[in-house]
């Protein structure tokens, strides 16, 4: 079972790789890897190199007779997969999370930082193997909880029953669209997830269920930034409004590099998102989060680069007793605190402020000394003349 599933989700992941006016892939490349998977073996040693290779776009050329340019579907990156699946195991069973197996699978996703910066363009066949290996993980891991599956259909104990209800089954896979593909599942799609429950290929209801789940998983609904569902606007080509629940889908990822928390879905199942004051409350809410801060000082670093060093190694007789213990982690959280206490944790701050702020945050020996000054452990203001703004902290000098 597990095989034949992994073949139709490598033609799936290339076929989806999708193109626009702008980016367009090189139709000829995908189909010959696609081609490829129904032959693939088991054994990652006996795949061709090229498998490994990324299908990168190939740009054309946009002409007046072209159509209204559609926007382009953006894959989840690295960081917002691994989100998502953690937001969703949280939601079910929180233990599941810890499973050996799958955070092994999930720390062996390549990096897709490319020149500093997150892409989502990237496709390979090793991506769609670990990837599928973690959304069958996900899926074993839910058909042998029975915190996991009570939480998905009400705590009624349903699920552990011989035969499976029909509205068992529908109350199921409904709640596992709404967390996966991050809406309401229309008929079609709970449709053809139910139909697992009568596929005599699979011979236990675990099997079922580590099917149904794998299968979500791998949609283009969990793996892609899509946004359809709104309505046609008149006299508009290719061009539909946002609802409520794709905005928070669109707020969410942007903001915190993760599909909406129940706070966020609640609002926008009601519609209310689109008023502006809970629209204002929620954005507050979300910058301030863990990940909300960590997209925040995302964007910072990718403009800045100033996480990034070439080493402190200076002769001795150059730091003239100047500690470098720790040190590259002080400078980087220094900056990273002076960031969000100007961008998050104040409503009045400027450029300015940015530009010109004594304010800074030590914790560790080297950098204080590095600074001429005690360690504060924690916030202090600078001496104006030598540390005034952003571009004057040490972590821009090495």
């Amino acid at each position: 079972m597990k095989k034949i599933m992994q073949i139709v989700f490598f033609h799936f992941s290339v076929v989806f790789f999708v193109s626009s006016c702008n980016l367009a892939t090189n139709s000829e490349q995908v189909l010959s890897l696609s081609s490829k998977s129904a032959n693939s073996t088991s054994s990652e040693s006996e795949k061709s190199a090229s498998w490994d290779q990324p299908i990168m776009p190939t740009k054309i050329t946009c002409t007046s007779s072209t159509p209204d340019p559609l926007s382009l579907i953006q894959r989840l990156t690295k960081r917002q997969l691994t989100n998502s699946i953690n937001l969703f195991l949280s939601e079910v069973d929180p233990t599941l999370a810890s499973d050996s197996k799958l955070v092994s699978l999930i720390a062996s996703i390549p990096s897709d930082i490319i020149a500093y910066k997150e892409n989502s363009m990237l496709i390979s066949q090793q991506l769609v193997n670990i990837h599928f290996d973690i959304f069958y993980r996900v899926g074993e891991l839910v058909a042998n909880s029975t915190t996991a599956q009570n939480s998905l259909v009400g705590n009624n104990g349903c699920m552990a029953a011989s035969t499976i209800t029909s509205t068992c089954q529908n109350t199921f896979v409904k709640n596992i669209g709404r967390l996966l593909y991050r809406r309401n599942l229309e008929t079609a799609e709970v449709n053809t997830l139910i139909s697992f429950f009568s596929n005599a290929e699979l011979l236990s209801n675990a099997d079922k269920v580590t099917a149904i789940v794998a299968s979500a998983m791998g949609s283009a609904d969990h793996n892609y930034q899509i946004y359809d569902k709104g309505n046609t606007i008149a006299g508009k080509t290719n061009s539909i409004s946002i609802s409520a629940i794709d905005y928070s889908n669109k707020l969410a990822f942007f903001l915190t590099g993760a599909p909406p928390d129940s706070s966020l879905r609640a609002v926008a199942n009601d519609g209310s998102l689109l008023q502006k004051t809970v629209l204002t409350n929620q954005v507050d809410r979300l910058i301030k989060t863990a990940k909300g801060n960590e997209s925040i000082l995302k964007f910072y670093k990718e403009w800045l680069h100033y996480d990034h060093y070439e080493g402190l190694n200076y002769p001795t007789d150059f730091l003239s007793g100047q500690s470098t213990v720790n040190l590259q982690n002080a400078m980087t959280r220094e900056v990273d605190e002076f960031l969000l206490s100007l961008t998050v944790n104040s409503k009045t701050s400027s450029y300015k402020d940015l530009m010109t702020s004594t304010n800074s945050f030590i914790y560790d020996d080297s950098l204080a000394q590095l600074y001429g000054i005690s360690n504060p452990r924690g916030a202090t203001v600078l001496n104006s003349r030598e540390r005034s703004g952003l571009m004057t902290r040490a972590a821009f000098f090495s």
